[in-house]
């Protein structure tokens, strides 16, 4: 059973694994179209993350961040699959499967969230509809 402080770290973890995972793939964007995309998928995962940490601060909850053991696998992983290739569509392709990671995590943790907290609800439900937004927008650069 997830609690109301464990979902809405979970939360902050996502937005700032979806963040992370921009700032390693921009430096390396060629089209500013996508540029311009990334960014707003970023404003959009920090306004989320201030969501989730005002609602958790006001509860009271000790935040959590993403370990950095999962932020240096996660630039490993982005560094090796695109030292051969960093088109554009290879990174569509590595952003893509970030936010369906994403997806599946924050279903997961929405199947597990046992509370009836609106707000917790209404930020994790925003979370997974960005990131499915992200999937489709990313899939014109395919």
């Amino acid at each position: 059973m997830i609690s109301d402080t464990d979902m809405l770290n979970n939360i902050r973890k996502g937005t700032q694994m979806g963040c992370h995972g921009i700032d390693k793939i921009l430096p390396k964007t060629r089209s500013n179209e996508m540029k311009q995309d990334l960014l707003q998928q970023k404003r959009e995962y920090n306004e989320i993350y201030s969501e989730a940490d005002r609602l958790l601060s006001k509860q009271g909850g000790e935040p959590q961040n993403l370990s950095m053991a999962a932020k240096m696998m996660s630039s490993v992983m982005s560094d090796m699959q695109t030292m051969m290739n960093s088109s554009t569509t290879k990174l569509a392709e590595m952003m893509i499967t970030g936010n369906t990671m994403g997806v599946t995590k924050s279903i997961r943790h929405l199947n597990g969230y046992k509370g009836n907290n609106e707000q917790v609800l209404g930020i994790a439900n925003k979370l997974l509809e960005t990131e499915q937004r992200n999937i489709v927008q990313m899939q014109q650069y395919l």
